[in-house]
């Protein structure tokens, strides 16, 4: 598995060597890199990547510790890259709309904000319709990207292939009738199970006083967001969400949504899994025996460590 690095201008440069490399893909999309003091061979705004798989990125940061006589590398994963991209609407527009196949959607994106240097679209059509889809306002290339996605069950799927980060859409899959993670085996695993959590979301927009826009959202037994309340009395939990500057209704009602998804219950597991390769948004099935917590969650993080070419992934599992 070999780590090509390559200047600003996309020059390979060479394969490196005796590194460690500990990437978070998911969440921080960000990684780093630890050579010895005479293995230098990075710079700022240098990337890297190894082909067919997403496990790439650009230099930000350098560090020297001469005291343990390594160099850190430090950056953004080519998620990352994406996530530090603002989709802006155009002049005269309230919101960015798009239609089409996703994967055209994809490619007219990264035009838009100006990546297509490095990142390119799968030229194929991924069969996935989007109808009218606003982007929220001033989002990242990465969050609007991954919105848009779920709205038809699907997600990103990004590899280094040929010259370019391709970027493509693909349904996700659901593999909890294939993979379960139970106390029997012997994957480890931490599973926690959040209950008595946010099932009451009051959301203040634009206004003062009696005439502020509000809304209230409820979470109701099934974990579905709606209009009508379910919880009372002792079970309901009730938190305010504060979005003065949401321009619309409908923009105070998605950006409500998407935090009460934050705060409501949720169930989660950590997986330390060896020889097994899962991508973000898989499906798979949790189960621990002493406590009874058992739940099927999509893939949410991916931790990469390569340490003398030796791949070890641990995988979060959770909303």
């Amino acid at each position: 598995m070999d780590l090509v690095y390559m200047d600003k201008n996309k020059k390979e440069l060479g394969i490196l060597l005796n590194y460690s490399l500990d990437m978070d893909i998911g969440v921080d999309n960000d990684f780093e890199i630890v050579v010895g003091k005479f293995n230098h061979k990075l710079r700022h705004g240098y990337m890297f990547y190894i082909e067919g798989t997403e496990y790439g990125g650009i230099v930000d940061i350098i560090k020297s510790d001469t005291r343990a006589s390594k160099i850190y590398y430090q950056g953004r994963t080519f998620r990352g890259m994406l996530d530090s991209k603002i989709i802006s609407p155009l002049p005269g527009d309230d919101y960015y709309v798009v239609s089409g196949d996703a994967n055209t959607i994809i490619a007219d994106m990264l035009d838009y904000v100006g990546l297509n240097h490095l990142f390119k679209a799968d030229e194929s059509l991924s069969g996935i319709n989007i109808s009218n889809y606003s982007f929220n306002r001033y989002t990242s290339l990465l969050n609007g990207l991954n919105s848009m996605l779920r709205t038809k069950n699907a997600r990103l799927k990004i590899r280094y292939v040929n010259g370019y980060v391709e970027v493509s859409a693909e349904v996700i899959e659901d593999k909890s009738d294939l993979i379960e993670f139970s106390s029997d085996t012997k994957i480890q695993f931490i599973a926690e199970d959040k209950q008595n959590q946010v099932n009451h979301l009051i959301c203040l927009g634009q206004g003062e006083l009696a005439d502020r826009q509000v809304i209230h959202l409820y979470v109701d037994e099934d974990g579905e967001i709606g209009n009508t309340q379910y919880y009372t009395g002792i079970d309901e939990v009730v938190a305010i969400y504060d979005y003065s500057s949401a321009e619309s209704i409908e923009e105070l009602r998605k950006g409500g949504v998407e935090r009460l998804r934050e705060l409501m219950d949720s169930k989660s597991i950590d997986a330390n899994v060896e020889n097994m390769e899962l991508e973000l948004g898989d499906i798979i099935k949790g189960k621990e025996e002493v406590t009874g917590i058992s739940i099927d969650r999509p893939i949410t993080q991916k931790i990469v460590r390569i340490n003398n070419n030796i791949v070890k992934i641990e995988y979060k599992v959770g909303d």
